[in-house]
Formats: structure tokens, C-alpha cells, sequence
């Protein structure tokens, strides 16, 4: 930004809730958008309680929610599916008092095909191999975060699935602790 560095992230002591909801019920208890069905669309929001660090440290948050709604027609959310809020917001600084900023709109685009699972605590066991051809045997514990990329249908063998990729979270340097 022209004020430099600026950081938005969600307020850690506010959970960021939303809802779905199908635009058309056709297939009782299932949700009717892909890939749970072969179409369908889906309103869908979430109410988001944001964290703002300015450049000289100042937090900035939004005492109410700055709500987000998309049409979705696909979950995860499909390429070009976009959520969008456009009323303006508040911004407080932490002691509560009003900072003058506020919250105008927000988009945001998701990044489709990519399921994000979280573990609290999970453990693997690596072998290491050396250059000098010896190895070691290495347990690992701690949580774990696990990006899937959905790449489309497949059809193998009369079945139907979800050809995916498993990527790490952290910008593909997963932490592990032995």
C-alpha cells in the first residue's frame, strides 16, 4: 500500500462464521452443488472480524462483523466464485475507541480445488537417507496442516472420485518436531 507494509488478518478472539445455503433443494439431504451433485448453486457469506496492523504497528478491528456473501456453485468454491461486501465498516482501535478508519469493500477471491485440513496433534515416521548411503529413522510429532488440490473428476474402474494433490501448509515448508 502507498502507507506501506500493511497486514489483514482474522481477529483471533472473534470467530468468523458463515452459512451456505442451496438455492434450490432437489436431492434431499445433499447438499445440491458440485461435487456433491451435478449442479446446483449455493448462497453462501461469512461474517468476518478483521485485524489490521498499520505500518507503525497500530491495530486496527471491527467491532461488528464485515460480512462477505458469494454465490458459490461448487465447494470448495469454484474458479471465478467471488465474495464480496460492500457495506462500509468501522474500525476501532484496541482500547475500543473509534480510529476514523473504516472498512470499505472487501472482495475476496478464492483460490479453488483446495481443502485445508488441520490436525492438533498427528505423528509420522521418516527415514532419512545420507549421501554416504547409511539412514535414520526419525518420529515426528505436532500438528499438521494438509492443503488438497482438487484437479477434477477421474472415473477408474467404474467408480467415481476426486483426483487430488496434497500439498504442506506454510508455504510448502512444513514444520515437524522429533
Amino acid at each position: 500500500s502507498s502507507m506501506g507494509p500493511v497486514q489483514v488478518r482474522l481477529n483471533p478472539s472473534i470467530p468468523t462464521l458463515g452459512e451456505l445455503k442451496e438455492q434450490a433443494n432437489n436431492t434431499a439431504g445433499t447438499l445440491d452443488i458440485p461435487p456433491f451433485t451435478s449442479t446446483g448453486q449455493a448462497d453462501s457469506f461469512f461474517d468476518v472480524f478483521f485485524e489490521i496492523v498499520l505500518p507503525d504497528g497500530t491495530v486496527l478491528h471491527n467491532r461488528d462483523p464485515k460480512r462477505l456473501s458469494s454465490v458459490i456453485r461448487h465447494k470448495p468454491p469454484a474458479q471465478g466464485d467471488q465474495y464480496e461486501g460492500l457495506r462500509d465498516t468501522p474500525l476501532y482501535f484496541a482500547n475500543g475507541e473509534p480510529s476514523g478508519y473504516t472498512l470499505s469493500a472487501a472482495r475476496h477471491v478464492p483460490r479453488p480445488f483446495v481443502e485445508i485440513d488441520q490436525f492438533d496433534m498427528t505423528s509420522a515416521t521418516i527415514e532419512l537417507l545420507a549421501p554416504t548411503g547409511s539412514s535414520e529413522v526419525i518420529n515426528v510429532t505436532g500438528p499438521t496442516t494438509v492443503h488438497v488440490f482438487f484437479e477434477g473428476s477421474v472415473r477408474r474402474r467404474g467408480r467415481a472420485g476426486w483426483r487430488h494433490r496434497l500439498n504442506s501448509g506454510g508455504h510448502g515448508k512444513p514444520t515437524l518436531r522429533n
